[in-house]
């Protein structure tokens, strides 16, 4: 089992997007996929067109068990139309208002998440963790728990800013893993996403997070309606590759979802 968090310190980034358009291209792969929203908002379950819910609180402060609090997805809507039956299993914890209690609510125990992931080890492949922007304790229980950092950004200033504060406080939770012994959280990528090309402010940042990070810099993802139109009821829920395959929009889905795939398939 992989565990990837989608994250970064400034709202409207894009993290749910991306993070749930991933699960669904692993799921439609065949993967028995996992996504955990760990924001009040709770976004994950509205964009595949369920009722937010208490499970985050529920497994984490409740100690409820995995199966009072997953919601199963059906294949229909993270599978392309013409692709068959998929193999894959897709499962989410939803997220609401009670999630936003639970740093001042739950036992202050860093490996809490972890050790509930654990209890999956055998049936699961992927774990993908939607974040909040806020900073706070769960952070730390989310990246005590990951393998694998993944970070969302607009080539914009403020986007930045949300992306260094995110990292810095990677570094301090890869200290507290170094001292129990546990491996770090890597940096799988970051992903310029609602990228404008051909404006000034986008380009020129674009090639300093590219002189700064290098590989770890992923292809941008552009700004386009399609993105925008997708994992709403003007899909009926459906991610983009499903929605409007073939266009340059599924690419961009296709593209980071093989990022995601090969990273964990090279470290087995």
């Amino acid at each position: 089992m992989k565990v990837y968090v989608y994250i970064n310190e400034k709202g409207g980034v894009g993290k749910s997007l991306l993070s749930v358009t991933t699960a669904c291209w692993l799921a439609a792969r065949g993967k028995r996929v996992l996504i955990i929203d760990t924001d009040e908002q709770g976004h994950v379950a509205t964009s595949l067109g369920y009722e937010k819910g208490p499970g985050l609180f529920d497994l984490l402060q409740r100690n409820m068990s995995w199966k009072k609090v997953l919601q199963q997805v059906e294949a229909e809507r993270f599978m392309a139309v013409g692709e068959g039956i998929s193999r894959g299993i897709l499962t989410i914890v939803p997220s609401n208002i009670e999630t936003r209690a639970l740093p001042f609510a739950m036992r202050p125990e860093a490996s809490l998440l972890a050790r509930r992931l654990e209890q999956l080890e055998t049936i699961i492949d992927y774990v993908i963790i939607d974040t909040a922007p806020a900073a706070s304790l769960l952070h730390l229980l989310i990246y005590t728990a990951a393998d694998y950092a993944i970070y969302p950004t607009k080539t914009e200033y403020l986007s930045f800013d949300g992306l260094i504060e995110a990292q810095s406080h990677l570094e301090s939770a890869n200290d507290f893993r170094m001292a129990r012994r546990l491996p770090p959280v890597q940096i799988a990528g970051i992903i310029p996403n609602m990228f404008r090309r051909g404006t000034l402010e986008h380009e020129t940042n674009l090639n300093e997070l590219k002189a700064h990070y290098g590989e770890l810099v992923w292809e941008e993802i552009a700004l386009r309606m399609l993105w925008a139109e997708s994992l709403s009821p003007a899909s009926h829920y459906r991610p983009v590759y499903a929605y409007a395959p073939g266009s340059p929009a599924a690419a961009e889905a296709e593209r980071m979802g093989q990022r995601v795939l090969s990273l964990a398939e090279a470290t087995r």
